[in-house]
């Protein structure tokens, strides 16, 4: 959905000018186009039945939550997460698979140098280009291709957000040397897998970890948690990618009952916190 102008009355409720030509049409009234168009952020402007509401120009996050969604997608505390952790940024480039509706796809391009995204479907691939197109990111290229194959675009770090992201692990020769991988499952048995498979294949475990979100209500007689807490949606999983090389110098793990000769869990969250 476009937004050229957003409206709020004294509630916190808003509503979408989608366009200099449309009208809006609230439960409270409607307000004309003329009415709306070449007044200054912060003026206040009232329906045709009294409701008073102040004009105000969106904000990139105010566009994004209203794009298209057609696939379940990474929820901000997850993407943000994400963000943080692996230190994406103006410099990164990343490879993402598989696009879904394209939502972390675009929250990516916002904060990184370039996104490279695969999907095996072209029906997510579409729907990812037109919400990148609504937020007007250019630095998005789109491959329907499927990753398990292999890679084909070098990047700073890859986000695996697939069923089986362990098939993948044997084919990160275009992931710079002490990249991200990062994964993203729904499950506890895919989490087990992609942990396993992933020191089979010598990639370097920095975490693995859920987000919680709690909300609290605040008043003047109440502090206490909402039921409105987002729980649980999926694990995360860090890891870095450290070449070929590096897998001849790691130690292997000691039989079970004696001193474990690997980092510590603990010790790499020190080392990368």
């Amino acid at each position: 959905m476009r937004v050229h102008k957003m409206l709020m009355n004294g509630t916190g409720r808003t509503f979408i000018q989608e366009t200099p030509e449309s009208d809006v049409h609230t439960q409270y009234g409607r307000i004309r186009a003329s009415e709306i168009n070449g007044k200054q952020d912060g003026t206040i402007v009232h329906t045709d039945k009294g409701e008073a509401l102040l004009i105000y120009t969106p904000q990139w996050i105010d566009t994004y939550k209203r794009i298209r969604r057609d696939a379940q997608i990474i929820t901000f505390k997850d993407a943000g997460i994400i963000l943080a952790t692996a230190g994406l940024g103006p410099h990164t480039t990343i490879v993402e698979a598989g696009a879904g509706s394209g939502a972390m796809t675009c929250f990516l391009a916002q904060h990184c140098k370039h996104v490279h995204t695969y999907d095996i479907s072209s029906h997510n691939l579409a729907v990812a280009k037109e919400n990148a197109e609504l937020l007007g990111l250019s630095n998005i290229s789109y491959t329907q291709h499927d990753i398990t194959i292999g890679l084909l675009h070098e990047a700073d770090a890859i986000l695996l957000d697939m069923p089986t992201p362990w098939e993948v692990f044997d084919k990160l020769q275009h992931i710079r040397i002490g990249g991200y991988v990062i994964t993203y499952t729904p499950s506890a048995v895919q989490l087990q897998k992609t942990r396993n498979e992933a020191e089979k294949q010598g990639l370097l475990h920095i975490r693995s970890i859920e987000v919680t979100e709690r909300h609290w209500m605040v008043r003047e007689e109440a502090v206490r948690p909402t039921s409105q807490n987002t729980a649980f949606t999926a694990f995360i999983c860090f890891f870095r990618y450290m070449g070929e090389e590096w897998k001849s110098i790691r130690p292997r793990p000691n039989p079970k009952g004696t001193k474990p000769s690997l980092p510590s869990e603990e010790l790499m969250e020190e080392m990368f916190a």
